[in-house]
């Protein structure tokens, strides 16, 4: 008797475990829940996220910038067209002038995001990505207008509430991420 009971106790907890592995199979290719990030406006491991203030944005780093020892230290800004970017070495934050009330609606990491390290695979991307709706297609010059030159290489787009992840890839290794407004940026 206590054999047999010892066998169901044993069986439930190897199916309890079986149950709980498609949870954590989703968990351990990515840590970070990316829909609900995009769904914010935000990269995780960035410090502004889409809607930030323009004022806010450029006030903090002029502060960073004047105080820094450090001579790699960047900030820039700079215009093409109705396209502003805000370039602090490790992100660019882009705003249209006829929406700048609205803040930032374009954010590009040249770094992790998302918990994917530059030179992580597409196919790794793809993995995290498959329970979501998502596209791949070639790189074209005004889908990644904050890359200099012609890069060549794919991208992925996955839209959410909104928003919109691209992974940049060159060679099939991750060589940018952003997180940006869909609605601002159709056709800019």
């Amino acid at each position: 008797m206590k054999k047999v009971l010892c066998l169901i106790l044993a069986m439930v907890f190897v199916f309890s475990l079986c149950g709980c592995s498609k949870d954590g199979e989703k968990k351990d290719k990515n840590n970070i829940d990316i829909e609900y990030y995009a769904n914010l406006g935000q990269m995780p491991e960035c410090k502004y996220s889409l809607n930030e203030s323009i004022n806010k944005i450029k006030d903090e780093l002029s502060k960073e910038f004047d105080s820094s020892d450090i001579e790699e230290m960047v900030y820039n800004v700079s215009e093409k067209g109705n396209r502003v970017q805000i370039d602090n070495g490790q992100y660019k934050y882009y705003y249209l002038k006829d929406k700048e009330d609205k803040g930032v609606s374009y954010i590009v990491n040249f770094d992790t995001a998302f918990g994917f390290e530059i030179g992580t695979s597409a196919a790794e991307i793809e993995m995290a990505l498959e329970d979501f709706d998502f596209k791949t297609e070639e790189i074209s010059k005004d889908k990644v207008f904050f890359l200099l030159g012609a890069p060549k290489g794919d991208i992925i787009e996955c839209n959410f509430d909104g928003n919109t992840v691209m992974f940049v890839f060159e060679n099939h290794a991750l060589c940018a991420t952003a997180l940006y407004n869909t609605s601002d940026w159709i056709g800019e």
